[in-house]
């Protein structure tokens, strides 16, 4: 493993009830990244960050953060790694200044130095009108903003974010992904889970991980770059009876939906107007097709397709 990974996960497994949640992870995430670890609900991403954060113990395997082992010296580790879990955990009675300082009294920052660091993260997460609103009357998007200032109050050299954008509004979701990237330029590391494919796109290093096993790692563009085929895009009218459609005619290799578009794979180059015939005449209202790239979740259901075969084959 990279001497220069802040977080390395060795072998790592936990199981609960005997179903395996994470299953044998090995990979490293770099200094100074954001690591987007991506996969549907239930796929073990919230286990394998409340490992890193020495939170659950693991059945075997090891994780180092920092050069330190989680499990050996969990109390080191909390001091370089804040962990901001899905569900706003802050104190809903108390205003955001309270919030602040409550956490900061908690990592016991002196209070001189918490008058020092206050006003630069409020600002920082644009929370400075505010600060004297409770935290009941935030917003979805405030609430998640307000919990990562209470995770920054330590200074953590490493951020573990389990789904922080899931249930924000689009416009703090980008807030959000600028605070990220703000941290990352600083040389921190944020490792964060998501449900949202479009959220890869973002991130440095991305890992696909499904039913507790890590299918693909690597950059946004490589992961795009292993999609075998050509990819067309069709707007229609009815998608998921278009979808039916197609699949049950094995015409094209994949198809996936996304809204009103379908994302089809043809093993053959084809034109735009030989796909839209083709479709015609399965029976699919078609009203546009274009050829185009293919993005991040074209990359995850190949992986996750192939991975289901290999695994059948077996």
């Amino acid at each position: 493993m990279d001497i220069r990974s802040s977080i390395i996960i060795d072998k790592a497994s936990k199981s609960f009830n005997g179903v395996r949640a994470i299953d044998s992870l090995t990979f490293g995430v770099g200094k100074g990244e954001i690591f987007g670890l991506i996969g549907p609900d239930g796929a073990g991403k919230t286990t394998l960050i409340r490992c890193i954060a020495g939170l659950l113990a693991l059945d075997a395997g090891s994780i180092t953060v920092e050069g330190i082992d989680v499990f050996k010296n969990p109390d080191q580790v909390k001091n370089i790694a804040g962990y901001m879990s899905q569900r706003f955990s802050l104190y809903t009675d108390l205003s955001v200044l309270e919030n602040i300082r409550f956490f900061g009294d908690l990592y016991g920052i002196p209070r001189r130095r918490q008058l020092e660091m206050i006003p630069g993260l409020l600002h920082f997460a644009r929370l400075e009108e505010y600060k004297n609103r409770r935290a009941e009357y935030l917003s979805g998007g405030m609430r998640q903003k307000l919990a990562l200032v209470c995770t920054l109050i330590n200074e953590p050299s490493v951020l573990l974010l389990d789904e922080p954008t899931t249930g924000v509004d689009p416009v703090s979701r980008l807030e959000l992904w600028q605070i990220f990237r703000s941290i990352r330029d600083q040389g921190r590391t944020v490792f964060l889970s998501t449900p949202y494919m479009d959220e890869a796109e973002r991130c440095d290093n991305i890992g696909f991980i499904h039913s507790g096993k890590l299918n693909a790692l690597g950059t946004p563009d490589q992961m795009k770059s292993m999609v075998d085929g050509f990819i067309f895009e069709a707007i229609v009218s009815k998608s998921k009876a278009a979808l039916e459609l197609l699949r049950e005619s094995h015409v094209f290799r994949d198809v996936q939906v996304f809204g009103e578009r379908l994302h089809i794979i043809s093993g053959e180059d084809k034109s735009e107007s030989q796909v839209e015939e083709i479709l015609k005449k399965i029976g699919v209202d078609v009203t546009a097709v274009r050829k185009t790239s293919p993005v991040i979740e074209d990359a995850f259901m190949q992986i996750v397709q192939e991975t289901h075969e290999i695994r059948e084959d077996k």
